[in-house]
């Protein structure tokens, strides 16, 4: 029996399966514990002959392994290959219990075991659809918010373009400076002025007084 025990492993492992220590209800001396590729965690029982022939025997085995439903991806029995077509397969079938057949030659497939969502996977799943309605629109708002954020740096980036490519096409700014004996004082015609100031020697003064200071200006 350990020569066929290895042999199955061998198979599963050919796979590129890999081999669990792990320890579940009901698992036996022989029973074997994979993960494979997907991350799917399979469980092999390999039935004796006694067990085979022994209709209550094989209905016990049938729902002790149908119990780790919630712990495992996939369940299978291994038989020998010459009580494949004797044992009534239908109950493993309604199971979802996969069939391995075996012999001192081959280990093979019959049929495969179905697909059970373990209880932790169940209870992500709800968790995923228990996500306020609040929490999902927060995210689109925030990802609105990050959209508009990139436009803006967009719109920052070209303005600073068209900022450097104006300074390098502007000219240089000319200051004009005036000289001092470019300043011509027009005094007010005399047609304009009240009769009092006509003629006046103080006009004449104030008037020179304003031309010094403006052009020590």
């Amino acid at each position: 029996m350990i020569f066929l025990y290895e042999k199955i492993k061998d198979y599963f492992l050919s796979k590129g399966w890999k081999e669990l220590k792990k320890e579940f209800k009901y698992k036996k001396e022989l029973d074997l514990i994979f993960k494979d590729e997907l991350d799917s965690i399979i469980f092999v029982r390999i039935l004796s002959k006694d067990e085979l022939i022994d209709r209550n025997s094989l209905l016990d085995n049938i729902l002790e392994l149908f119990s780790l439903k919630e712990e495992v991806n996939k369940i299978y029995i291994a038989m020998p290959k010459v009580y494949v077509s004797i044992i009534d397969s239908s109950p493993f079938e309604e199971y979802g219990i996969g069939i391995i057949s075996y012999d001192e030659k081959k280990v093979m497939e019959i049929s495969p075991a179905k697909f059970f969502k373990t209880k932790s996977k169940i209870e992500e799943e709800k968790m995923e659809k228990l996500i306020p309605f609040e929490t999902l629109k927060l995210k689109e708002e925030l990802d609105n918010i990050k959209k508009r954020l990139i436009n803006l740096e967009e719109i920052v980036r070209s303005l600073n373009n068209e900022i450097k490519i104006l300074k390098s096409q502007s000219k240089p700014i000319i200051e004009t400076k005036i000289s001092k004996e470019e300043i011509i004082i027009t005094p007010p015609s005399s047609e304009n002025i009240p009769s009092f100031l006509k003629d006046n020697p103080w006009i004449e003064i104030l008037a020179k007084r304003g031309r010094e200071e403006k052009i020590a200006v």
